[in-house]
């Protein structure tokens, strides 16, 4: 598998997309012999074909067949180790939802079903709580607020006895967006100060920080508390800033902008607007 999967890849330095698309599926497709052919060697050989396949399959904005490939790879990967699947379905999925474009939600939540209803199934429960997790992020995306809610609820409560800290995070964050959208303040700040104190005992990814600092100048604005909300803005602004998140960063800016403009400095935001900094945006 390995030199197969050797030669995948140099198909697609030499540009033939579609021989290395035939390798890789045959690669996925290989039925393990026994437990003997189950070998470190031979489980990373399928994880990189996946990978592999996932990326010419976005290069090409072939959205349906990435779609197809992570519902396919499921009972296909049954052998490989529970930790294993889980990481290859999440990083698919995850390519998934970054895939550009837009009303791609349908396609995105009978995904996530799909993958939920089989980790069912399967009991595989860590899986299905973090496909549950983007699942209630979709919904809220789509301004489905109660159905998002309704997955939070759950899952919430079922996180707390796992104690996965991180997936608590995750989960309180998108329900503090949901109340935010609701108008209903006191719920998003309580789930907001509720990610921080669970927060402040974990190393937070970068772009988890981001979306955390940008929700929590968002509530300061709410509360007419205009400096605070600048500081929590800036600091999404510059966390994007440094993930080279452009798009991301120019609308932090924004509200960097209008936290000058209703805290009554307009010296200040004529600064910002004429600064290094701003030039990109």
């Amino acid at each position: 598998l390995t030199k197969k999967l050797q030669a995948g890849v140099a198909f697609e330095d030499d540009q033939k997309s579609a021989d290395a698309i035939s390798i890789y599926e045959g690669i996925i497709a290989y039925k393990f012999q026994g437990e003997d052919d189950i070998t470190e060697e031979t489980v990373k050989a399928k994880e990189q074909a996946s990978y592999h396949l996932a990326a010419i399959f976005s290069q090409l904005s072939l959205f349906d067949e990435l779609i197809d490939l992570t519902k396919m790879i499921l009972p296909m990967y049954l052998d490989l180790p529970k930790s294993k699947t889980a990481k290859i379905i999440r990083t698919l999925f995850d390519q998934c939802i970054k895939f550009p474009g837009r009303n791609r939600y349908e396609q995105l939540i009978d995904l996530s079903k799909y993958i939920i209803e089989w980790c069912d199934k399967e009991s595989r429960s860590f899986l299905r709580m973090k496909i549950e997790q983007k699942l209630a992020d979709l919904y809220f995306k789509q301004q489905k607020y109660n159905e998002s809610l309704a997955i939070l609820n759950k899952l919430l409560h079922e996180l707390k006895k796992k104690d996965d800290k991180q997936l608590i995070v995750e989960s309180q964050l998108v329900e503090s967006k949901v109340y935010h959208a609701l108008e209903n303040l006191p719920k998003a700040k309580a789930a907001l100060t509720a990610v921080k104190t669970t927060a402040n005992s974990i190393y937070v990814v970068p772009m988890l920080q981001a979306e955390i600092d940008m929700m929590s100048g968002l509530i300061c604005s709410d509360e007419k508390d205009y400096n605070t909300a600048y500081s929590y803005f800036y600091e999404t602004f510059e966390g994007y800033r440094s993930m080279n998140e452009i798009t991301l960063a120019g609308y932090a800016f924004k509200f960097m902008l209008f936290s000058k403009v209703m805290g009554k400095n307009p010296d200040d935001a004529m600064n910002l607007i004429n600064s290094s900094v701003s030039l990109k945006f």
